[in-house]
């Protein structure tokens, strides 16, 4: 796709499309160009206005070169666009010294059909006729109400209305020369974000606890007391044999006497009270209660009374 403007290379009217198809000849020979469709993008020829060092622009130029593209264009099977439908009078307001640039269309900025083009006629060398008078170019008419309500839209400003987006201003804040003062949009300022608050991150405090230190006074196991041997068998012991509660005051613990020959090999553990009987009075008892993990019974009256007698010494 190209545009290309003889008019602008100031080239006379009589041979500018033969300058059309030398430049347009040379683009499409490159060899990026082989093999793929080509489009002119943009061409045409002015109706009226003046700059210096370009072509001629009036109306009898501007039918001309439309007569002899239209026919090169279509024996060459190129596509191409037509600058420009309707006259654009802001681009003289943009440029007052450039009286050019509004007078490319058919039609004037009011949408009327310039007189010069109303019963244009003419025939190609391949036989092709075109005629302006047999073609249908009413714009008809809105009737609809605006429903535009951004006021900064070009559609809604007269002499912009063949730009899109917005114009009156634009993103950039500037308005375009073709906006009516008239119509006005408010510039909206973007409102500074508010300042996020900083806070500051208080650290929670917490004092360590202090360890405790409990100290325990050892407690002395009282020496078990050995079981006569007897057909009973001994209680079982407490499951947890190393939280045996201290004795208490009224709990002595005593030492056993030592009986070499009756010490069984595995006497049995956590002793209790001793309950002794008075040996006076009862001397001549068979039994006496004196270990809650077994019974001694049938106890002579011999060892009850050195029993006695030690337990005595101890007091």
């Amino acid at each position: 796709m190209t545009n290309t403007f003889p008019f602008w290379e100031a080239i006379d009217v009589s041979v500018a499309v033969d300058d059309l198809q030398e430049d347009i000849g040379w683009l499409i020979s490159q060899e990026e160009s082989v093999n793929k469709p080509f489009v002119l993008g943009e061409t045409g020829w002015p109706s009226d206005g003046f700059i210096e060092g370009v072509g001629i622009a009036s109306p009898e130029n501007q039918l001309i070169y439309f007569r002899d593209t239209y026919c090169r264009l279509r024996q060459n099977g190129w596509d191409y666009y037509w600058f420009t439908g309707i006259d654009n009078a802001w681009r003289n307001e943009q440029d007052p010294l450039n009286t050019i640039e509004e007078h490319w269309g058919f039609f004037y900025t009011n949408s009327t059909l310039k007189p010069h083009f109303v019963d244009f006629a003419f025939t190609c060398e391949d036989g092709t006729t075109f005629d302006f008078s047999l073609l249908d170019l009413s714009l008809g008419t809105n009737t609809a109400s605006p429903t535009v309500t951004n006021l900064a839209s070009c559609s809604i400003h007269p002499d912009c209305a063949g730009l899109l987006g917005d114009c009156c201003p634009g993103s950039d804040g500037v308005s375009l020369l073709c906006c009516d003062p008239t119509i006005t949009a408010p510039i909206s300022t973007p409102s500074a974000k508010p300042a996020s608050p900083t806070k500051s991150p208080v650290s929670p405090t917490k004092s360590p606890a202090s360890p405790t230190s409990t100290t325990e006074q050892p407690t002395s196991k009282p020496t078990k007391m050995p079981s006569q041997t007897s057909d009973e068998t001994p209680s079982p012991a407490t499951e947890d044999e190393d939280e045996t509660p201290s004795p208490s005051e009224e709990e002595i613990a005593t030492p056993s006497p030592s009986y070499d020959d009756e010490v069984p090999s595995n006497p049995t553990p956590k002793p209790t009270r001793l309950v002794v009987i008075d040996g006076a009075d009862q001397a001549n008892q068979d039994s006496a209660a004196m270990w809650t993990g077994g019974i001694i019974k049938s106890t002579p009256f011999a060892v009850t009374a050195i029993i006695g007698a030690w337990l005595l010494t101890q007091l």
